[in-house]
């Protein structure tokens, strides 16, 4: 039996094709540093082959010892986090109304969502690095033509363009996911110069807020600046220069909001300086005081003319005030949780792609909740962010699902090689 046999019969019993894989190049290490060596000893290539085909025994019973050692791993806190948020997103929809008309809604795109997770823990997600640019140039095409130029697009709510696809109804938040690839890919792959690295940064950045999507932008551009530092995290000098030109990106940013920012969301600042003249505020703060550790009956007639929004960007309002704070205070804690997990699988992971994935991960799950909850408790203006998992909407649950899946996949894969490692001849 020669090297080549023995190997095709070592994994003949084996279905993953990760798994063969893994194990194929590991026989194959072994194999060439044991010929290798019976061959520093005297023997022919040919006798040296034999003796190290020999040495790895029976290729039945090797198959199932290396089976077992290679088996995929499932991060099983991760899928009980995601489980958990899930299923508490109903919670919400059910003190604002216990006949609410979209618990079917939520339903089908809860089952939706563990459809789009459970296809991408299985997908090898190695294979996206080669497609950064269609992910890029696939997304800047849509802002500008869907959600810059109104083209394709169903209605237009406070000057925003919604894209219609059946019964699935989203903002700009829909090409986050093309950006969050592209840009782990970019910064992962062969360095881009500073000045290409910064057009390809700003174009979709101007696009966003050309769209007034300046919720979306913020979250964009947070995701790409705390990407890109990881990716200089041990050059203090490069980190230095970051952090100068935050802040001239951020002044020039403020700058730029302001000029170009609707009536409607300039008055938003001075109700967050002077809250105590603001009408929704002072509703806020009076609804989530009153509302007890076991919260209060709601009468979704009248809480709709406090809370507007209150199953989407209001929905820790209407938590607090219908299921209380001690159920809010859990619910932060499994949603927090999430990203505690996040941040522990980075140290896990060997692989730059993987490791550039979960840091865009954390920032499109981690910045959302912390504006919301800081928005929800006062301590932020109204800006029109959504609570990942929690707030009611198709195209947001399948976001994170997505995410989520593209975490399970990264850990799933942790272990095995992408390349032959040479053998020290």
């Amino acid at each position: 039996m020669d090297k080549q046999s023995f190997i095709e019969q070592t994994i003949s019993g084996i279905r993953s094709k990760e798994t063969k894989r893994a194990v194929a190049l590991e026989l194959t290490q072994h194999l060439k540093k044991n010929i290798s060596y019976y061959m520093r000893q005297g023997l022919t290539e040919a006798e040296a082959e034999k003796e190290a085909i020999r040495q790895m025994g029976d290729p039945v019973k090797l198959s199932k010892k290396m089976k077992k050692v290679h088996k995929p791993k499932i991060e099983w806190g991760m899928i009980a986090l995601f489980t958990t948020a899930l299923c508490l997103g109903f919670f919400p929809l059910f003190a604002l109304d216990q006949e609410n008309p979209l618990f079917i809604t939520k339903i089908v795109a809860s089952l939706a969502g563990i459809v789009v997770l459970l296809v991408w823990m299985q997908f090898d997600y190695r294979k996206l690095h080669r497609y950064s640019w269609f992910f890029y140039c696939t997304a800047t095409v849509a802002l500008f033509l869907v959600f810059g130029e109104g083209i394709l697009s169903a209605r237009m709510v406070n000057g925003t363009y919604y894209l219609s696809m059946g019964p699935f109804k989203g903002d700009s938040t829909i090409v986050l996911p093309f950006y969050f690839l592209a840009w782990a890919s970019f910064l992962s792959g062969s360095s881009l110069k500073w000045w290409k690295t910064a057009i390809l940064f700003i174009l979709p950045l101007v696009l966003f807020l050309e769209a007034l999507s300046l919720v979306n932008a913020m979250i964009y551009t947070s995701m790409v600046l705390v990407m890109y530092g990881w990716s200089i995290r041990k050059k203090p000098k490069a980190l230095a220069l970051l952090a100068g030109s935050l802040l001239l990106l951020a002044g020039g940013s403020g700058s730029v909001l302001w000029l170009t920012a609707k009536s409607y969301q300039l008055g938003r600042v001075p109700s967050f300086l002077y809250p105590e003249e603001s009408y929704f505020y002072t509703q806020f703060k009076k609804i989530i005081s009153e509302a007890g550790l076991f919260g209060k009956t709601i009468d979704p007639s009248q809480f709709h003319l406090s809370v507007p929004e209150a199953q989407t960007d209001m929905v820790l309002v209407t938590t607090i005030y219908g299921l209380g704070w001690l159920f809010f205070l859990f619910l932060l804690l499994i949603l927090m949780a999430f990203s505690v997990r996040v941040l522990w699988l980075i140290g896990k992971i060997k692989d730059s792609f993987g490791q550039f994935l979960l840091v865009g991960c954390f920032v499109l799950y981690t910045l959302p909740l912390v504006l919301n909850t800081g928005m929800t408790l006062g301590l932020l203006p109204y800006m029109g962010i959504f609570v990942p998992f929690i707030s009611y909407g198709t195209i947001t649950i399948l976001l994170y699902s997505f995410l989520t899946g593209v975490i399970l996949s990264i850990y799933r894969l942790k272990d095995y090689p992408l390349k032959e490692k040479p053998v020290n001849e």
